[in-house]
């Protein structure tokens, strides 16, 4: 690791930052229109109706989200992620939590609206949209219980504030909405997959040769001039190969560069503690969402830069020296 990485300036939102997900989601929103198609073709001519209808939805919330934030953004992330606002003894334990890790990103407080997730047990946080943090009801529990220390607790929120300041999730709620056909279909059919890998030995052979079948299938279509089902064989295989393995790789590199800032503003160790807490509980994996970077994977990171040798103080002034010259 470099000597930049460590007094690496604060995440901005770029065009980059906010289109990648939108290219990496796209596969799946195709995959919806194809959802919709085969379930509601016997409707006619209403299927478009209601297609158009459906995509007119996720475009009035990417719309409307920017215009009227933060109150369209505070209904979007009420009625799609089940958010709700902190109750009065929930807001005193939060605020000086949420105080501190606004002033450790240099964030101000009208920049952030905080939530609870009820619904959510374990020790969790959430980022939606582009001003959206929630905290799970098992988060306040273990701060409460004393399982977790409150710089602990501000290290978990810097995390997220880090996707808030890059931009990451500004347009996750459009594409949630977008996505949500295909991701209804796609879960229990992956699901299924894993299940039949862990239990059946010939299953994960079978795995493996599926894409050569595929490919194999492929060339005979073409040699056939049957290019409409080859478009439809290639699409099929992109979306559920391909797609879920791009989307992921975007994911894992948002969370290593919320886990990165939250290094660099001095409570990587902090996070690494919650981290290690949650994998010696047994249920570490199962905290963060798919397309997240394994537990053990997040640890070796963040001690790694932990591990690192600190600069000089000559070296971060003219580290600082070139960042604002850029």
């Amino acid at each position: 690791m470099t000597v930049a990485d460590q007094t690496r300036p604060p995440l901005r939102p770029t065009v980059g930052r906010a289109a990648w997900p939108v290219l990496a989601a796209a596969p799946s929103a195709a995959g919806s229109v194809f959802v919709l198609l085969l379930g509601l073709g016997w409707l006619g001519i209403w299927c478009g109706l209601v297609i158009l209808g459906w995509v007119a939805v996720a475009v009035a919330v990417a719309v409307a989200v920017p215009l009227l934030r933060p109150r369209a953004e505070r209904v979007a992330v009420r009625v799609a992620y089940g958010f709700r606002a902190p109750r009065e003894l929930e807001a005193g334990v939060l605020h000086p939590l949420t105080a501190q890790a606004l002033h450790r990103l240099g964030m101000g407080a009208a920049a952030v609206d905080w939530y609870v997730r009820p619904t959510e047990t374990c020790v969790a946080a959430y980022t939606a949209g582009r001003r959206s943090v929630a905290v799970s009801v098992g988060l306040l529990d273990a701060y409460a219980d004393g399982w977790l220390t409150e710089q602990q607790i501000v290290a978990v929120l810097c995390h997220e504030l880090a996707h808030i300041e890059a931009g990451a999730t500004r347009h996750a709620i459009a594409l949630g909405w977008l996505t949500l056909p295909w991701r209804l279909v796609a879960t229990p059919f992956r699901a299924l997959v894993h299940a039949m890998q862990r239990h059946i030995p010939l299953a994960r052979a079978g795995v493996i040769l599926i894409p050569v079948i595929a490919v194999a299938a492929v060339v005979q279509l073409a040699n056939h001039g049957a290019w409409l089902a080859v478009v439809m064989l290639a699409g099929l295989g992109w979306v559920v190969w391909v797609q879920p393995w791009v989307e992921g790789a975007a994911r894992r590199a948002e969370e290593h560069a919320a886990d990165a800032r939250t290094s660099n503003v001095g409570l990587g160790r902090e996070l690494a503690q919650v981290l290690s807490r949650q994998r010696r509980s047994g249920v570490g994996d199962s905290l963060w969402r798919a397309g997240h970077p394994s537990v053990a994977r997040r640890l070796r990171v963040l001690n790694y830069r932990l591990q690192a040798p600190s600069p000089s103080g000559a070296a971060q002034a003219a580290i600082k020296l070139k960042a604002a010259r850029s």
